[in-house]
């Protein structure tokens, strides 16, 4: 018995492959395939506990929950403060489109941020693409 087997996991298994046309799959299942709505699994997900189709309904559940808290926290957080220029305005003796950089500023800071992380394509490679095509 697997280490898999022993925690209760079960890996999901398919002989879906590309099809003879280039840009299809062959979805018919086998005896023994795991099937998603009665048609195989595609792309067939590999042994390793830790591919992403492996992963539990609640694990999946949980990533999408806050990868949406994030995306709302992080973009509430800079509109926000807009409904208070005309409030930090008056506050500071500054003219509203200057009070309204507080906004403008963090926006571009963030964009600029989620644009050149690791996990994103990055302002360079935008460029790039842009430029080739």
């Amino acid at each position: 018995m697997s280490a898999q087997e022993k925690r209760g996991r079960h890996l999901a298994h398919s002989h879906a492959r590309e099809g003879d046309v280039p840009g299809t799959v062959d979805l018919s299942t086998r005896e023994g395939d795991d099937t998603g709505y009665g048609q195989a699994l595609y792309p067939v997900p590999a042994e390793d506990p830790n591919d992403p189709l492996q992963w539990s309904k609640t694990r999946k559940n949980l990533i999408l929950v806050v990868c949406s808290l994030y995306s709302f926290l992080s973009n509430s957080a800079l509109l926000g403060p807009s409904v208070y220029i005309g409030i930090y305005a008056e506050e500071f003796g500054i003219s509203p489109n200057k009070a309204s950089n507080l906004v403008s500023y963090a926006n571009l800071a963030f964009g600029f941020g989620e644009s050149s992380h690791p996990g994103g394509k990055g302002v360079r490679e935008c460029h790039k693409n842009k430029h080739e095509n």
